[in-house]
């Protein structure tokens, strides 16, 4: 190093000996070399010499800005010309060093730079996760959605809003995008039911309702989520115990409290669940005018059904008698819940003097059985009560035998009407 060369360098840069020198880096035509200043912060000096044999020796106070100018000088070599020069173009400054970057970043494939965009347009932005909101602000606009959604049942609707509502409250305000199977996990498993854990089938339907809230999310208009964490969520059921079926002396004890319970309001209900098999809320949205008792046919509507699908069953000279018993009273009065917890005490059901207990669909249970054993039949069974043929295989054959389905299509109202 000549004199002349040591009278250049700036005041505020320590010359560090070659040897302690961090290495340029290589493979350009531009070098970027790392100097300590005397107050002991770092510079990064770019080196090198343009085309026009001109010596380049910029100093820079980051790495980064370095980089940048390093990818520059690069672009400009490869042009061939000075950055002056004049060009017809629309691009921004900005919009161009982009595209420089990228030319350079894909090397010898830059000339596939259109068909990465087209990739990108067709298959990959949909599916781009744009700003994601907090998890309140996410469920605020998903239970505004819900409740004007007319095509979702009013019980789906709010038990769905429940469920995801506990979720929020019990989870961090994170981002949407932030949700992952883990913490879907840890609020299920802190579920709780006064000092017991709550049920498999309880937190599957928690599970469930998360997942309809983040399926949501994901929704084209939002995309505030890319992959629902839900589908990793694995619940343990254990073994599935049998369907509960009611013998025929407490169906006969139900059936005579109900008559007398509040003139017989519980009676309609009663009867469509017990002796039609109807599910609960098929029972409640019925009418009187889907039942033809002179042809001896009732029809549930697809919007009424479980499974979205309409279907007609045919009423059995039991069932018509009871149906006629009922002078037409609703099926779904109000404060049903109520007056049927009240008619089941009634029978013996959650009392203390008693063991018995009163399971879901009991009732369904109850009538598939009998019907099963009486017709034989599955397919019959399937169409009539909105199942497949491989769940009345597994669960309602042989349940009841053939005395006890006599006795209970034997039954008859003891107000009987013509």
């Amino acid at each position: 190093m000549n004199i002349n060369t040591v009278a250049q360098i700036p005041p505020n840069i320590v010359s560090i000996p070659l040897e302690r020198r961090r290495p340029p880096v290589t493979g350009h035509r531009f070098n970027i070399l790392e100097f300590r200043n005397r107050a002991g912060s770092k510079s990064f000096r770019v080196t090198g010499t343009k085309r026009d044999g001109s010596r380049v020796r910029e100093n820079f106070a980051n790495e980064a800005a370095a980089r940048c100018r390093q990818i520059e000088l690069e672009t400009e070599y490869l042009r061939g010309h000075a950055d002056a020069a004049i060009q017809a173009t629309k691009l921004t400054p900005t919009q161009l060093r982009l595209c420089e970057a990228s030319v350079i970043q894909l090397g010898d494939d830059w000339s596939r730079i259109l068909e990465i965009v087209t990739h990108w347009q067709q298959y990959v932005k949909q599916h781009a996760i744009v700003e994601s909101p907090r998890l309140d602000d996410a469920f605020s606009q998903f239970k505004t959605a819900m409740q004007a959604d007319t095509t979702i049942r009013h019980l789906t609707r709010l038990a769905t809003i429940t469920r995801v509502n506990a979720f929020v409250n019990a989870t961090p305000n994170m981002r949407v995008c932030d949700v992952q199977p883990e913490t879907v996990l840890k609020f299920l498993d802190g579920m709780a039911v006064g000092d017991a854990k709550a049920s498999a089938r309880t937190r599957i339907n928690y599970r469930d309702g998360i997942s309809k809230f983040l399926t949501w999310c994901m929704g084209r208009e939002r995309r505030w989520v890319a992959v629902n964490p839900c589908t990793a969520v694995k619940i343990k059921t254990g073994d599935k115990e049998p369907p509960h079926i009611l013998s025929v002396e407490t169906c006969d004890q139900l059936l005579r409290a109900a008559e007398n319970f509040k003139d017989g309001r519980l009676l309609p209900y009663l009867t469509l669940t017990l002796f039609c098999g109807l599910r609960p809320f098929e029972a409640r949205r019925l009418q009187w005018n889907q039942i033809n008792l002179k042809d001896r046919e009732l029809r549930v509507e697809a919007n009424q059904s479980k499974v979205k699908r309409s279907r007609s069953i045919s009423l059995s000279e039991t069932e018509v008698r009871w149906l006629r018993a009922c002078d037409k009273k609703p099926f779904g009065p109000v404060n049903l819940n109520n007056d049927f917890a009240a008619l089941l005490r009634q029978v013996g059901f959650g009392t203390a003097k008693t063991s018995k207990r009163w399971t879901k669909d009991v009732l369904r249970h109850t009538a598939i059985s009998h019907y099963f054993r009486l017709t034989g039949s599955y397919v019959r069974s399937a169409e009539r009560f909105g199942n497949s043929e491989a769940i009345i295989k597994a669960h309602y054959q042989g349940r009841v035998t053939s005395d006890d389905t006599n006795k209970f299509y034997a039954l008859r109202p003891k107000k009987a009407k013509k």
